[in-house]
């Protein structure tokens, strides 16, 4: 075995990956709520009705 492939074997390489793949699925989750939210708002502040906002925000 060639040192490369005994890096990907490292218990702290499957670590350091488990960690990086919670973060982005956080980071995507938070983008997620902060995004509906802004857009809600905004239309609220357009002057659309609650009707419009929750068919648009639904997608």
């Amino acid at each position: 075995m060639d040192k490369s492939t005994t890096v990907f074997d490292t218990r702290d390489f499957k670590i350091s990956r488990r960690a990086y793949a919670l973060e982005c699925a956080f980071e995507y989750f938070i983008a997620l709520l902060v995004a509906d939210a802004f857009i809600a708002k905004l239309l609220k502040h357009l002057g659309a009705s609650d009707a419009l906002c929750g068919v648009i925000s639904s997608f």
